[in-house]
């Protein structure tokens, strides 16, 4: 019911969130809400799916073996309880490489030079250690077990940060911030991975995730156009020490002001890309799995952005 009273118009799901952070005690009261909207109600199953039906489920989206799959999940939402996180991996790759690419976000859990966990927002003042090695992902158990395979590269960039394993790893990971001299660097722009995956329109997957939730994609859109983003004040400068095999380098970057996310209406997203068809979503032991490609998605923001779509209650820069 929530949830569609917040696709009535984004500027409800506006406000609810500026309520949300504004209000301790709101957000106390609705945050068990909020993630239950997300979660599709995953307690309340009418039966257990097994494995060999997610598989068949997987096989309907026509995910070639030669294409780059970004995979976002949530392996306890699936509710598998006769899998391991690594059989559904294994699943994956062995579905998507070596011919293909499998891409996992593996946003890092940080900490500050003091050894103090990084905390959302963050102080913008504060240096952030990412150590491509040692540095855990928060985004779920398949891009944690998927650093220890061999073969397997972690991108240098902290900031939406991916592994990736198969015939485009490396390539894709080749944009070198350090040699550019790059004057203002995007976390999603040029150089970066997800550049390289909407030049070759990869799918993108969500289990057990709500995929516009999850979809970093969206920043993509942002970063590309640096500057020239509809918005202003758009971005924050952040400094990080990157640690890769002992080696340190200082690296600053962009990173969108968290300040905005308030201003994201994601349930309108949602509902526009499955109106246009864009977004594929199916059921699966009451969790979501979902589906779209690339290009389709990149090309219908970009087409709503001149205003910072899906961004809302914001004026235009002038």
């Amino acid at each position: 019911m929530l949830d569609r009273v917040l696709t009535l118009n984004p500027w409800i799901e506006v406000l609810v969130k500026w309520l949300y952070w504004k209000f301790a005690g709101l957000r106390t009261s609705l945050k068990p809400l909020l993630k239950k909207i997300r979660r599709t109600h995953i307690n309340q199953l009418d039966g257990v799916q097994d494995f060999e039906e997610l598989k068949k489920l997987l096989k309907e989206f026509d995910i070639k073996k030669d294409e780059i799959l970004l995979v976002h999940s949530s392996f306890t939402d699936l509710h598998l309880d006769s899998v391991s996180p690594k059989q559904l991996l294994d699943f994956l790759i062995e579905e998507i490489v070596p011919d293909g690419t499998l891409v996992l976000p593996a946003m890092p859990i940080m900490k500050d030079i003091y050894g103090k966990i990084s905390s959302f927002p963050g102080d913008p003042n504060s240096i952030l250690v990412f150590d491509l090695r040692k540095s855990p992902p928060w985004t779920g158990l398949l891009p944690r077990k998927m650093m220890q395979y061999p073969g397997c590269i972690r991108w240098l960039n902290p900031l939406n940060n991916v592994i990736a394993l198969g015939r485009h790893s490396s390539e894709m990971m080749a944009g070198n911030l350090f040699d550019k001299n790059l004057v203002e660097i995007y976390p999603s722009g040029v150089e970066s991975p997800w550049h390289y995956m909407v030049k070759n329109n990869a799918k993108i997957l969500s289990l057990g995730t709500d995929m516009v939730h999850s979809l970093t994609m969206i920043h993509y859109v942002e970063d590309i156009k640096g500057l020239a983003w509809p918005i202003k004040n758009w971005y924050r400068k952040r400094k990080f020490i990157i640690c890769n095999d002992g080696i340190k380098s200082e690296l600053i970057l962009n990173e969108r002001d968290p300040k905005w996310a308030i201003n994201f209406a994601e349930r309108t997203l949602r509902k526009d890309l499955l109106d246009a068809g864009i977004l594929k979503s199916e059921r699966f032991n009451g969790a979501k799995v979902e589906f779209l490609e690339t290009d389709k998605v990149v090309n219908f923001l970009n087409k709503r952005n001149a205003c910072g779509y899906p961004y809302f209650t914001l004026s235009k820069k002038k």
